[in-house]
């Protein structure tokens, strides 16, 4: 998964439980990470550093508006990757497959 994608899925994580009015805010919600990436702080369920290292600022991030996350509420059933073109490019090239939605239906014919 790129960067863009895991923050956009980091943020859609810690952000459900206050979407689904379980909480206000994400840091009160025991059972996701927020509260320990913005305290800075790993924890027996989470290592912070791996996110941190992309957005410095967890509680600006998280609070900043993007519209990341619609893309993966709409995707959360496909299963294929949810990524960038270029990410799907590296991962197609490496495993020599595709990793991308097709048209439905037949093949049309050829002339012959």
């Amino acid at each position: 998964m790129d960067e863009t994608y895991l923050l956009s899925c980091a943020k859609y994580v810690e952000l459900n439980p206050v979407k689904a009015k379980l909480c206000h805010k994400a840091e009160e919600w025991k059972w996701n990470s927020a509260h320990a990436h913005l305290t800075r702080q790993s924890d027996d369920l989470c290592t912070v550093e791996p996110l941190l290292k992309y957005a410095k600022d967890w509680g600006a991030f998280l609070t900043e508006d993007d519209h990341k996350h619609i893309d993966i509420k709409n995707n959360i059933n496909s299963p294929f990757p949810l990524a960038s073109d270029q990410f799907l490019d590296e991962l197609e090239e490496k495993h020599q497959r595709s990793f991308r939605k097709k048209k439905a239906g037949r093949k049309p014919k050829e002339d012959k």
